[in-house]
């Protein structure tokens, strides 16, 4: 409502074309019939025509079209049209990091890895460049060249962008725990081709072939990503119930395994936010307090459980 409010009334443009921004990524979230979205975009630019002044709005655009309408032609097209207009090498290098994902979507890594390796040459040292690796990082691990892949994670270990770190941290321990026990990689090709599903938001598919990856490897140390993996896309086709089943699989293993916490945060969170069940949020956002000190889950935690305990302390 406030962006809408601020789009609607304020005469900066600045502030118009942020608050538009921001709320087209949001609407893509949130709502399910890509027509209204697609609508808002052309609403805008009928008002708006593209212009060096909504580059961000263009490469807005293009993702739309090629993650949620499968139009890559369209999309590449949009991109293209947006680099004639882009104000600076920084304009430049967004355009063509979203060219790269469009072209990761399209199956076409290749091209994809020249386009962010060129990107990351350009911008050594600095954020940019790092997003840019990590997008040759991933990008390798969807084609299934996993040594390279995690040569380049293991740069990024040290990345400034926080997030960036995580992220590069997150897919370099999945490859390498993968690739130790398992030397022939068939588990770990099988589990990107379906993370790859994931990303190009086929949703429905990806649950899928997690699923036959959880069945043909029942005892393989694959499987704790899997259902992990499994309960995220069942969360965001709105299946809280399959996604509660799945998590607590998760913690039928062995409480020292990677994503106990994990678990039991979304568990507690979506008991908390979506199945109307406090009681059995408070169970999980106890069982971070209680028995994961160091979980990155602990201050919200902590947070939440205070309020639905009405407690001022939270032992």
């Amino acid at each position: 409502k406030a962006f809408r409010f601020i789009k609607e009334h304020t005469e900066v443009p600045d502030e118009r074309i942020e608050a538009t921004y921001y709320l087209l990524e949001s609407l893509k979230k949130t709502e399910k019939d890509t027509a209204v979205i697609n609508r808002t975009y052309t609403d805008f630019f009928e008002a708006f025509p593209p212009a060096p002044l909504n580059v961000s709005i263009q490469v807005s655009y293009a993702d739309f079209l090629a993650f949620y309408l499968d139009n890559i032609k369209q999309s590449i097209a949009a991109l293209d049209r947006a680099m004639t207009m882009a104000q600076n090498r920084y304009d430049e290098a967004e355009i063509k990091l979203k060219l790269g994902d469009v072209l990761v979507f399209d199956g076409q890594f290749n091209r994809a890895l020249i386009v962010f390796t060129q990107i990351q040459n350009s911008f050594k040292n600095h954020p940019v460049g790092q997003m840019a690796r990590y997008k040759v990082a991933r990008t390798s691990y969807f084609k299934g060249d996993f040594d390279w892949a995690n040569v380049q994670l293991k740069v990024l270990k040290r990345a400034t962008s926080k997030l960036i770190a995580n992220d590069a941290m997150d897919l370099s321990i999945l490859i390498e725990t993968n690739q130790m026990k398992d030397s022939t990689d068939t588990a770990i090709k099988d589990f990107a081709t379906a993370d790859l599903l994931s990303y190009q938001n086929k949703t429905e598919e990806a649950v899928k072939a997690f699923t036959a990856i959880a069945d043909a490897y029942p005892g393989h140390p694959i499987l704790d990503d899997v259902l992990f993996r499994i309960a995220q896309l069942y969360e965001q086709l709105g299946k809280y119930e399959d996604a509660i089943v799945t998590y607590e699989k998760i913690l039928a293993y062995n409480q020292d395994e990677l994503f106990y916490d994990d678990a039991c945060y979304h568990m507690a969170r979506l008991y908390d936010q979506y199945l109307s069940d406090p009681e059995k949020a408070r169970t999980y956002y106890e069982k971070i307090v209680m028995d994961y000190p160091s979980s990155i889950y602990l201050v919200p935690s902590r947070k939440r459980l205070r309020i639905l305990r009405g407690d001022e302390i939270i032992p």
